[in-house]
């Protein structure tokens, strides 16, 4: 590697690539440091995933971005969170809602003080407790409430059109100053240290680099081919494999909210967009096949299909190392879990935006490497665990796949975490963990796992009393949620 770093250069396009590329060329602008990417039209994108989760917020705030503009641009929708259809069991439906659930005081979570509340026969159910679920039900929506006393239980992401959000990132990237570079990678060179020195293009072009990010999707081309790092396949906890995807015309108003809608061998989405639905039906090999995957998905879309399904396969897992020699993988390169919770781009954001303290000045620091390999490894088993928590708990028996996903051992985390909150009512989630305490809380309760009992400490103060508070706050809730617009209104 140079003395100085002078040529950055990723792999593959993409909402991943485009993405991370816009990111770099924010970070390193003024340092003299060409950021170029290499793809090719030649090379389909997978160009599924449709939405997103809150921390996209802060992408777009770090990049100077104006939310409008993005949804604008891409035929986006906003998103209050995920309705789960059948999952606990047939007939039956919640919501995981964004934001803040309640409000806690006297030093007690407000989920303790609903337990207590519950137990005096209290009848308000925990998702109507939060701000975010009444306007999702309600189809409203708006980038701002009018007040800023529920601040905490109001946040939001979107959903967009995938063939159009990563040429709206390379548009960014390339206005500041970003190349793009047209070619087909066949192989790519090394020193005799094993450091990446150049791609070498089938049209014999070579793009030499100093330091490289391998954005190439599922191929892994630099990580995983050219530095041999193994994969770590997590098929045998996370059964889903195959999915197919097909646009559909959208007959009704624009939910605020995906579906996840349980089907026998899987799961279905269902994502609304300004002009057009997104759906698919995520399965797991060992339980259907293509063909009946796809009919189950034409069945429900009916004469609302717009296209024919098309087949996209993957292998959960991840890369035991994202970051090797002077090579860091990035997005579907890196790993890849499902689509369940939208985690893919936020993984893909995280590797990025861990990735700018530590670029290198010249040849990268090994104790840095193992620092940014722990983080990103942590956050992948954070997603995984979070992920698995919705099969796991199922009660539903009806199929092999449901039957089989309920005898998967837990990992000792989350098997930690489900019986902490089954016998003590307690959640704890580490600062910093992927996905927050409300978002625990309001799978764990739609899923069907109810709290033995709760913290002594959440008694304090007279019953009615406490039971009027939570009341009250709910009143404010439905009130707050009528002068919201409706989410069409905001898309329009």
């Amino acid at each position: 590697m140079a003395e100085k770093l002078k040529d950055l250069v990723i792999l593959g396009g993409g909402t991943a690539g485009w993405l991370c590329a816009a990111i770099l060329s924010k970070r390193l602008a003024g340092h003299s440091i060409q950021v170029s990417l290499v793809e090719s039209e030649e090379i389909g994108l997978i160009g599924v995933g449709e939405a997103t989760i809150p921390p996209i917020r802060a992408a777009l705030s770090f990049l100077g971005i104006d939310e409008i503009e993005f949804v604008k641009a891409t035929q986006g929708s906003f998103k209050l969170g995920i309705e789960f259809v059948d999952w606990l069991r047939l007939d039956h439906a919640y919501l995981h809602p964004f934001g803040a659930f309640g409000a806690d005081w006297d030093g007690v979570p407000f989920h303790q003080h609903f337990l207590r509340y519950r137990a005096l026969g209290g009848g308000i159910g925990y998702q109507d407790f939060s701000l975010t679920a009444l306007a999702a039900k309600a189809g409203k929506f708006c980038s701002a409430l009018d007040t800023t006393a529920f601040h905490r239980n109001w946040n939001y992401a979107f959903h967009f059109d995938s063939a159009l959000a990563a040429p709206f990132f390379r548009n960014y990237a390339q206005a500041h100053g970003v190349r793009r570079i047209e070619g087909v990678v066949e192989d790519a060179t090394q020193d005799g240290d094993g450091y990446i020195t150049a791609l070498a293009l089938q049209d014999g072009t070579a793009v030499n680099g100093d330091f490289f990010i391998d954005c190439s999707g599922f191929r892994s081309k630099l990580l995983g081919d050219t530095l041999d790092t193994p994969f770590e396949d997590w098929s045998d906890v996370l059964f889903c494999d195959t999915a197919v995807a097909a646009p559909s015309k959208r007959e009704e108003a624009a939910r605020p909210y995906t579906r996840a809608v349980a089907r026998d061998a899987g799961w279905q989405w269902e994502i609304p967009l300004a002009h057009r639905n997104g759906n698919g039906y995520v399965f797991s090999s060992r339980y259907t096949d293509v063909e009946t995957a796809k009919n189950t998905l034409i069945a429900s879309l009916g004469d609302r299909i717009a296209a024919d399904p098309r087949v996209i396969r993957f292998k959960p897992g991840r890369r035991s190392s994202f970051w090797v020699k002077n090579c860091v993988a990035i997005g579907l390169a890196a790993g890849f879990l499902e689509p369940l919770e939208s985690t893919a781009i936020h993984l893909s954001q995280l590797g990025v935006f861990w990735l700018l303290p530590f670029i290198p000045n010249y040849r990268p620091c090994p104790e840095e490497i193992a620092l940014y390999n722990h983080q990103m490894a942590a956050a992948y088993e954070q997603a995984k665990n979070f992920i698995l928590l919705h099969y796991l708990t199922s009660q539903r028996s009806d199929t092999d796949f449901w039957r089989d996903c309920a005898r998967v051992t837990p990992p000792d985390a989350l098997a930690c975490r489900i019986r902490a909150f089954t016998e003590t009512g307690r959640c704890f989630i580490p600062e910093g963990e992927l996905f927050s305490q409300g978002s625990w809380l309001a799978v764990m309760m739609g899923q069907g796992i109810d709290p033995e009992s709760y913290p002594f400490y959440a008694d304090a103060g007279e019953d009615r009393a406490a039971s009027l508070r939570l009341e009250n706050l709910h009143s404010a809730f439905v009130e707050q949620v009528k002068r919201v617009p409706r989410h069409e209104a905001a898309i329009a």
